[in-house]
């Protein structure tokens, strides 16, 4: 038996068939073109579907992402809200411990006076 695959001995292995043998090996590679098709066309549907599916996840995706930037520029807008109105509170207390501080000297000042005039 022949093993060779050239065109040759291909054909030569081809025409040794019987026409019994030769039409059941036509019927079986029918039978396979037929299941490829078959099989194309299941894959080729199959693709399609998960590129729809695939064009709504990037859909989903694409309207997360700006929400979350939304979120994100809303957040870093209520930082710097947040930190104008620390600055201002700190800006106060300076201001306060000042007024103490002159408050304070202020009555020791009363106080020696008074001490002194007794």
């Amino acid at each position: 038996v022949c093993v060779c695959v050239c065109v040759w001995c291909a054909r030569a292995r081809l025409f040794s068939f019987s026409p019994s043998e030769y039409k059941k090996c036509l019927e079986q590679l029918n039978q396979r073109s037929v299941d490829l098709v078959a099989l194309k066309t299941t894959a080729a549907r199959e693709i399609r579907a998960a590129r729809g599916e695939l064009a709504l996840i990037h859909e989903e995706l694409k309207k997360q992402r700006e929400v979350n930037q939304k979120q994100l520029k809303q957040l870093s807008e209520s930082k710097a809200e947040h930190v104008k109105a620390l600055k201002g509170k700190d800006e106060e207390i300076k201001k306060l411990r000042t007024f103490l501080k002159l408050a304070s000297s202020r009555i020791e000042i009363e106080r020696r006076s008074v001490s002194s005039s007794c």
